[in-house]
């Protein structure tokens, strides 16, 4: 099971459950609460080292009427993007330190009313993925200066996002399955700067009597990706 599957304040009922945990790698376990008190929207949490012994423990307090989006790790931290509850397009990011229990909060102000179904933190920056009207588009914030920007290279193009995939050297990489210029599906890999520039978009073609169905990717070294997929007719 995927421990950092969307929980939203409408599902929290109770303080003794929705126990959700994430898998920071070498550094253990973060163990989560999260539950609604008088409307606000509260965590509680407990850090467990590799041999589950406990580490740290604590609790944030996010606010009033609002709503826990996604949950992820990245790094030294693990991030909450939240949302207020028919408010507000903008997100708030919450990063709580897995050697410490401090927190840092950024506002992620956005322009479009998108429903996040990708979250990833690399590096400086965060990305927040989805569609409007039935075009895929990212968001990205910039966790030092709090900037936000649509990042760029979606070409308004009807497809479908496969993957956003944070890099190493602080980048990330976006898979977007669009139709090209025959009319046949490919995948566009998207390269982004720790900066959200666009740096370079790699094509996986289709041949003229056939399209890349489905594909996905990983990481295979420096400036290298390996894409595995299913050719189709269609």
């Amino acid at each position: 099971r995927d421990w950092s599957s969307d929980v939203c304040s409408s599902d929290l009922t109770s303080e003794n459950e929705n126990r959700q945990v994430v898998d920071c790698g070498t550094g253990g376990l973060f163990v989560y609460q999260p539950y609604l008190r008088d409307g606000d929207l509260r965590i509680g949490f407990t850090m467990l080292d590799t041999a589950l012994q406990v580490k740290q423990e604590g609790g944030v307090s996010f606010g009033n009427d609002k709503s826990l989006q996604m949950v992820r790790h990245s790094g030294d931290r693990v991030w909450f993007l939240t949302r207020q509850i028919d408010r507000s397009i903008d997100f708030s990011l919450y990063g709580i330190y897995t050697d410490s229990a401090i927190y840092t909060y950024t506002r992620f102000v956005n322009a479009i009313p998108l429903q996040p179904l990708f979250f990833e933190v690399s590096g400086s920056g965060a990305v927040v993925a989805g569609y409007l009207n039935a075009r895929p588009v990212a968001l990205f914030c910039n966790l030092r200066t709090g900037e936000s920007k649509l990042l760029p290279g979606f070409f308004n193009l009807p497809g479908e996002i496969n993957q956003v995939i944070p890099r190493p050297d602080g980048g990330f990489d976006i898979l977007l399955a669009l139709k090209n210029s025959g009319y046949r599906k490919s995948m566009y890999v998207n390269k982004y700067s720790a900066e959200g520039a666009l740096t370079k978009t790699v094509i996986v073609g289709s041949g003229k009597e056939r399209s890349l169905m489905f594909a996905r990717m990983v990481p295979a070294g420096k400036d290298s990706i390996l894409i595995a997929g299913i050719y189709g007719n269609r």
